[in-house]
Parts: C-alpha cells; structure tokens; sequence
C-alpha cells in the first residue's frame, strides 16, 4: 500500500525519514507492528520528490510503500498517531489508490537497517 506524506524537511533525505518512522511507529516493541523481541520487522520503501529547483534537498512531499496489511493497520493508526518523519512540523499521510510492484518485493525481503542500506547504496553508486 501506497501512502503519501507533506511537511517533510527540505533537508531530509528517505534514509533519515525512513528511520524517524520506524523508531517512532513500526519498530516500537511492544507495539502495533511488533510485539515481541524475535518477532520480523516490518519493512518500508521511502520516496522523497526532489526539488524542482534541482541540486540536493527534497520538494517536502513524498510517498512511502508497505504491504498491504500492514499499510492498512498504519492508516487507521497513523491518524491518531503524531508522525514527525523529520524535524519541523506533523506530517499528514494519505493513502494512494495505485498499486505498486514494491508491495510484493516488501514481504518477501526482511527489514535492513537505514545505515546499512545508505552504504550500501553508496557503494553502488560509485561502481
């Protein structure tokens, strides 16, 4: 499931929003995602929209994508939840209606920290 999110820091990049929603919302043990300690992490997929005025930084918007169960249980929490997914203000989140192929590679592969995941993105990167 697709959600779509406002107010997000012009400074924030999807390693840092990523990990302020998993610390304040999914991660929480226990929670409404996790309720033991051995228990799989769920995992998310962040998008920021870049800047239209190009360079580094973000347009303060952008879409994150869980599978569908657990997209459902976020929304019906989310509202009642303050979700700060970077410093500044609360940010509303929206579901989308479009299906997305990230769904189904979300439930197959397990949670990756945001540190391991930037560095490895790093790496390709340079290669």
């Amino acid at each position: 499931m697709e959600s779509s999110m406002r107010n997000v820091d012009f400074k924030a990049n999807e390693w840092e929003v990523t990990t302020a929603i998993v610390n304040q919302v999914l991660h929480v043990c226990p929670g409404h995602f996790v309720t033991g300690p051995k228990e799989r992490l769920p995992d998310l997929k962040v998008r920021l929209n870049k800047s239209p005025a190009g360079g580094v930084g973000n347009h303060g918007s952008g879409t994150f994508t869980m599978t569908t169960s657990e997209g459902k249980r976020f929304q019906s929490i989310s509202r009642a939840s303050d979700l700060r997914p970077s410093e500044g203000e609360k940010a509303p989140v929206h579901p989308q209606r479009k299906p997305g192929r990230t769904v189904l590679e979300l439930g197959r592969v397990p949670f990756v920290e945001s540190d391991d995941a930037k560095g490895r993105a790093r790496r390709i990167s340079t290669l």
